[in-house]
């Protein structure tokens, strides 16, 4: 990486910094002919030691190009004693390129140790990646007698894993301090010789996921692969919609940090709200559609929760301190506006993974069986249990 500050005038300051990554990964797998029966599952030859299908070789590579640049400028203004302002603009740009491949085969001869000596050649993998994320940014920070803080800012992020119309992103950020203990009412005050700090504060900002799906996962594309000596294309196993969004995170914060007897007591206690929209969640699907799964925008995710911390410093010396810390907090989580009443994304033996209005995210989704009035299982003449008919309700 290199990097480089500029001050061209008086109080802007300029940097650039560039950084690149760049690692390549190799990976060989050799287990020889068995001279014993190994299932051809295993890589062996089975009860006749076929010696087409004994023994397997791979070779792999992986090498991953990753190049960055951050573009920042910052301007400090004292506006006079009291007020301060500091300005921000900034870029960034992140380029990937990633490339796979994995030759591997069976049936190796005596002495062999390489996948392209071997009898019987097994489909391998070329598989090609690059995207590129890139984001810009202003915000503003304004300071008066380190009393009271106010941020604002705006940022645009794009992504080249989504569509033309869903690529760029405008996201928002608001927040403010104000702290009550700085005020000359307050160090006037008799409370100020034992309550040392009352810091008031209030946050609201937006963020986005973007890459929340593959680099070209919108394509759908079909792979080539060997079927049975022929050529022939697979589809994905996931169909995702083209015109899928990233995520949007929205969250609100407000909280209060105390402090008491010369800081040997603090209290720090938040309050917050925070909504995930255009939930990326990759659904189960009928296989009479093509696809396993679908991967779509499906709705919101809200969490809402507190969280409190306690901080005491019972005693305190110059050769020994003894602090003690207890931290509570609560959240809960529930699905809203999915635009049906139930989603199942993961389609587990008998119990299925949901999603629905006004629940937690991620519960699991079964039936019962029925029973008789003695508690027994039904069952049918072939003694298969019966599902219980109805809706479930606790």
């Amino acid at each position: 990486g290199a990097g480089i500050k500029l001050r061209p005038i008086k109080n802007l300051t300029v940097d650039y910094r560039l950084g690149i990554d760049n690692y390549n990964q190799e990976g060989t797998t050799f287990m020889p002919a068995f001279s014993y029966f190994v299932s051809p599952g295993f890589y062996g030859g089975g009860p006749d030691l076929d010696p087409s299908q004994n023994g397997y070789a791979s070779a792999g590579n992986n090498n991953s190009f990753m190049i960055n640049h951050d573009l920042n400028a910052t301007y400090n203004w004292d506006i006079n004693d009291k007020l301060s302002s500091v300005t921000q603009v900034g870029y960034a740009l992140q380029y990937q390129r990633m490339h796979y491949t994995l030759e591997q085969g069976r049936g190796l001869p005596p002495f062999v140790q390489t996948a392209d000596k071997a009898t019987t050649l097994i489909p391998g993998a070329d598989q090609r990646t690059e995207l590129s994320i890139s984001g810009e940014y202003i915000q503003q920070n304004f300071k008066y007698r380190n009393q009271l803080f106010l941020t604002g800012a705006l940022r645009m992020d794009g992504s080249s894993v989504f569509g033309v119309d869903e690529r760029n992103q405008l996201y928002t950020k608001l927040s403010g301090s104000y702290v009550l203990s700085g005020t000359d009412f307050w160090e006037k005050s008799a409370v100020s010789k034992w309550w040392n700090l009352l810091k008031l504060r209030a946050a609201f900002g937006e963020s986005g996921k973007t890459t929340g799906i593959p680099a070209y996962g919108r394509h759908n594309t079909y792979n080539a692969t060997a079927f049975i000596g022929a050529s022939a294309f697979q589809s994905p196993g996931t169909y995702t919609n083209p015109d899928v969004k990233p995520e949007k995170q929205k969250e609100l914060e407000v909280g209060a940090d105390l402090a008491f007897l010369d800081n040997r007591i603090s209290v720090s206690v938040n309050y917050y709200h925070k909504r995930v929209e255009n939930l990326l969640i990759s659904r189960a699907i009928a296989p009479t559609n093509g696809y396993s799964f679908f991967l779509d925008n499906i709705g919101t995710l809200q969490n809402t929760g507190v969280e409190a911390i306690l901080n005491i410093t019972p005693v305190k010396t110059a050769n020994f301190t003894w602090n003690l810390t207890a931290i509570y907090n609560r959240n809960r989580n529930k699905a809203v506006d999915i635009g049906q009443s139930l989603i199942l994304y993961n389609t587990v033996g008998g119990a299925p993974i949901g999603i629905a209005n006004g629940e937690p995210i991620g519960f699991f989704y079964g039936t019962f069986f029925a029973r008789d009035n003695n508690g027994n299982i039904l069952k049918t003449a072939a003694g298969i249990p019966v599902t219980e008919a109805g809706t479930q309700k606790s």
